[in-house]
């Protein structure tokens, strides 16, 4: 893979446009095994994104959701919840529920020519309830700055 090709300036900037539902009415469930994704738009219509999900089978609550930019095919943020899961950083290892964020830095760093995300612990000031994956799937739209206006509704799911 090449080196991608956003700053993290221009990543940051594409996180905080407000984002809409490209379709008017989208049912998620997050039911075990369940896997999606669903389309947005900025408010300008200038660019596209894509949110991702998946619901692991096991019995923990296990999820990952992720947004990327589509026109240069670039993840952009991510969350997984996972209690026994780690992420190797260029510096260390992140155990258990995290964020991962764009970084050019850790591009740079690690030098294995495919990792762009760095991990963080979930920081419970905007993911503070995550016992739900409901919960946390609306606080990611939150972050993300992804305007619900009663077009994204929760259909099954587990925990």
């Amino acid at each position: 893979m090449e080196r991608p090709s956003l700053s993290e300036k221009q990543v940051n900037h594409l996180l905080n446009l407000l984002k809409l539902v490209a379709k008017k009415h989208i049912i998620i469930n997050l039911g075990p095994g369940e896997r999606n994704h669903f389309d947005l738009i900025d408010a300008g219509n200038n660019y596209k994104f894509r949110i991702n999900y998946f619901v692991a089978r096991s019995k923990l609550p296990k999820m990952s959701i992720h947004i990327q930019e589509l026109t240069n095919n670039i993840g952009l943020f991510r969350i997984n919840i996972d209690p026994i899961g780690f992420h190797k950083n260029s510096d260390g290892v992140v155990y258990g529920n995290r964020m991962m964020q764009y970084s050019l830095s850790e591009w740079d760093l690690k030098n294995d020519s495919c990792t762009y995300f760095r991990a963080l612990p979930l920081p419970s000031k905007y993911f503070p309830m995550i016992d739900s994956l409901i919960d946390v799937f609306q606080s990611f739209l939150e972050y993300t700055n992804v305007r619900k206006d009663g077009s994204i509704n929760f259909g099954s799911t587990l925990f």
